[in-house]
């Protein structure tokens, strides 16, 4: 190959790793616009992934970074605890009582007007649950994606490197390279710039 294909070919590559990392934090378990009344979200588990602390883990490291990028203003608190035996919680923040609140969560403290806390215990949920049972929560409405999304996320090498990424994570949650290890009131949980700074729609490329 000439230089000036190598460099093509290197270009394409580069566009479709974005496109394939895009693709993967705009679509799937947690794209949804989540309505204001939420005022916080706090989840806490055990970085070991033990007893019972893998799905609220996942969801940390899959469905997190979707609800961040849709509702980048609500705050997203995350605790992790070196002991498995604690069960692992997610627990969610009100401006006023909740609507449809799924049985599985509590009232928890002392509930004001304006601050409404409830909590759920996660331990031994799968993931794509946990995501359900918020969604019900907070009445959050999924974005469906959109036409020319689902045509890329066809396209046979943003596949791969959607693939890629998804394998990135999976060598990141089994090896413990974690970001967040907070205290009681957890570490604020913060998406890469690179996803803060491409928060318009994807575009056809």
């Amino acid at each position: 190959m000439t230089n000036k294909t190598l460099r093509m070919v290197s270009i394409s590559k580069r566009m479709a790793k974005l496109k394939g990392k895009l693709l993967a934090i705009r679509i799937g378990n947690g794209a949804a616009i989540i309505p204001p009344e939420l005022q916080m979200v706090y989840l806490r588990f055990s970085y070991s992934g033990q007893q019972g602390h893998i799905g609220a883990k996942k969801f940390w490291k899959v469905i997190l970074p979707r609800i961040k990028y849709r509702n980048p203003a609500i705050p997203i608190r995350i605790s992790k605890t070196v002991d498995p035996n604690t069960s692992p919680i997610l627990e969610l923040v009100f401006n006023k009582p909740p609507k449809n609140l799924p049985i599985d969560f509590t009232y928890i403290g002392s509930q004001a007007a304006d601050h409404v806390r409830v909590q759920m215990d996660i331990k031994g949920m799968h993931e794509d649950k946990i995501w359900e049972k918020l969604r019900e929560a907070t009445d959050a409405v999924e974005v469906e994606p959109l036409e020319h999304e689902l045509e890329a996320a066809e396209e046979p090498e943003v596949k791969r490197m959607q693939s890629q990424w998804q394998k990135e994570k999976a060598r990141e949650f089994i090896h413990n390279r974690d970001e967040y290890i907070g205290g009681d009131i957890g570490e604020e949980y913060k998406l890469t710039p690179n996803f803060e700074e491409n928060s318009q729609p994807l575009k056809s490329m």
